[in-house]
């Protein structure tokens, strides 16, 4: 695809820059892309790359949900566990309720129904979280 090719072409130009953030960025568009393409394996090669580099924690907490996403379709539940616990460290309560569902997804297949149980309800804590947040900003 178009998308696919100016992301492979950005990364041999981020060859020449001293800048390894510019490749991190880069690394993760490549993650991001391989997941919506699933392609999960070379997307957890990208995602790891980014986070070699990465010093930001919020990115990082999104890397992470990413790779938990990326172990979950390869059927690899308990990397998917391991990665998507550390992104719910992350302050966007959006990434923490797309970690939570897929936790939750995790759980039931496992059979492990009250673990689905509790994990829901933190979903619903965050999402009141939003709701309450969304609530104070609107302008009367």
């Amino acid at each position: 695809t178009k998308a696919k090719r100016l992301l492979d072409k950005a990364l041999y130009l981020s060859n020449g820059f001293e800048d390894d953030y510019v490749k991190s960025d880069i690394y993760f568009s490549l993650g991001k892309f391989y997941i919506k393409s699933k392609t999960p394996d070379k997307a957890i090669d990208y995602i790891h790359r980014s986070l070699n580099i990465v010093e930001d924690s919020t990115q990082k907490y999104e890397l992470y949900k990413m790779l938990g996403e990326a172990y979950w379709d390869i059927n690899q539940s308990d990397s998917a566990t391991l990665y998507l616990n550390k992104s719910l460290k992350n302050p966007d309560l959006f990434v923490r309720i797309e970690s939570y569902r897929l936790l939750k997804q995790i759980a039931i297949s496992n059979k492990e129904l009250s673990e689905s149980y509790l994990i829901n309800e933190r979903i619903i804590a965050c999402n009141d979280s939003l709701q309450a947040y969304n609530h104070s900003n609107k302008i009367i």
